[in-house]
């Protein structure tokens, strides 16, 4: 390959630069080209091996330098997808609450408590808080919203809580909780069927108990559900304790 071929693979190369992600745009001039192309001819015919060389590397870099690669960052189309419902292991309010909360509690078919939850809403979402007791955990949270006759069961006195809309297993469990699921859909008093693997753990972190515990409220088949009414933005008033 001669040189003119050399430098002409050069120049092209530089157009065919492809980084992954970014991408270089070379900038030149066809007359800078010509140039760089004619100075490489003469070195050609005039020039011992030696300073051929040099004129070689000279050239190359001039080849560079006169070409200006600008970087493009293209940033990939996200696709953001606001999911209908979320949990956090803290407790989450919201900034601007509407109307009054109302309060209730976790037990086992047995009584036994196992933690506090209170409910309220904005003018987005209704949101369930959890305390759990002092060594208790949550391992699993199932819950469901709606309307009594809306809520999953096997036709046999059993609620299937697999199918609520709302799954989360906790790996090490928590001791505070959120669930957060919108208003769009439902109806202005909703009935919530919480259901919760609840674990006790020693001073060790090893689990002692484990048990299914309910969110207090209304007996239906197996569980309970809990009607609660949104509160009425732009009323912000004291939270209030819900007569069990």
């Amino acid at each position: 390959m001669s040189l003119s071929q050399i430098f002409q693979k050069t120049r092209q190369n530089c157009y065919s630069i492809v980084e992954i992600g970014p991408t270089l745009h070379p900038v030149s001039e066809p007359e800078t080209n010509l140039f760089l192309f004619s100075i490489f001819n003469d070195q050609l015919n005039h020039f011992s091996l030696m300073q051929l060389f040099k004129s070689l590397i000279v050239c190359a870099l001039l080849a560079v330098l006169t070409y200006r690669c600008e970087k493009e960052i293209v940033t990939p189309e996200q696709n953001l997808i606001v999911p209908a419902l979320s949990g956090s292991e803290d407790l989450i309010r919201p900034d601007f609450p509407c109307g009054a909360s109302e309060f209730t509690d976790l037990k086992d078919d047995l009584g036994n408590s196992y933690g506090d939850v209170e409910i309220l809403n904005d003018q987005d979402n209704v949101y369930l808080l959890i305390e759990m007791e002092q060594g208790k955990f949550l391992d699993v949270v199932q819950v469901f919203f709606g309307t009594q006759t809306q809520i999953p069961n096997d036709g046999n006195g059993s609620i299937l809580m697999e199918n609520a809309q709302f799954q989360s297993v906790i790996t090490r469990g928590a001791s505070l909780y959120t669930v957060a699921f919108p208003l769009n859909g439902l109806p202005t008093c909703t009935d919530i069927v919480f259901r919760a693997q609840v674990s006790e753990k020693n001073v060790f972190g090893q689990n002692t108990n484990t048990t299914t515990a309910w969110l207090t409220g209304i007996p239906v088949m197996n569980g309970n559900y809990f009607k609660y009414c949104h509160g009425a933005c732009g009323t912000n008033v004291l939270t209030q304790d819900v007569v069990e």
